[in-house]
């Protein structure tokens, strides 16, 4: 559990405490005509992405969440990514192996959906889905948010 991901006892009795898909909700996406990357994921991921954009004062990327793969909530992507209209960039960021996780369901319908190519930003392709290592694993972690935010 991630010490930031967390729901009140209000939102779960109104039945709003699941969202398929979640805009960018910091100051950045305030200033929307400076954003030209977005960057989708699913999970913990975002909490690190989130920290290092703060951490590196960067104001150019939104991150969006997409917290259901299936079925597909394309238009309310479209709707989202409306909302970043010089976003010209689009990563999709995963923590898990290139042949593992979601990327492999998503690349082909965000593509659809942004008109042109999106980017990846996560681990090379693996036959397990961890190192095995922490020391390996938090040097892959920070490489795949960097690159996130460069690829």
């Amino acid at each position: 559990n991630h010490p930031e991901c967390t729901s009140s006892l209000v939102d779960m009795d109104e039945g709003t405490a699941f969202h398929e898909i979640l805009d960018d909700t910091s100051d950045v996406r305030k200033a929307n005509e400076h954003i030209d990357r977005l960057i989708f994921c699913s999970g913990k991921v975002f909490y690190d992405l989130d920290k290092h954009r703060t951490e590196a004062d960067l104001n150019n990327a939104a991150i969006i969440r997409i917290e259901q793969m299936y079925p597909w909530y394309a238009a309310k992507i479209k709707e989202i990514a409306s909302r970043y209209p010089n976003a010209s960039k689009w990563v999709w960021c995963q923590e898990e192996p290139l042949n593992m996780g979601a990327w492999s369901f998503v690349w082909s319908r965000l593509e659809k959906i942004a008109g042109h190519r999106v980017r990846y930003a996560g681990r090379v392709s693996a036959a397990s889905p961890s190192t095995g290592s922490k020391a390996i694993h938090k040097r892959e972690q920070k490489d795949l948010v960097e690159r996130a935010f460069n690829v």
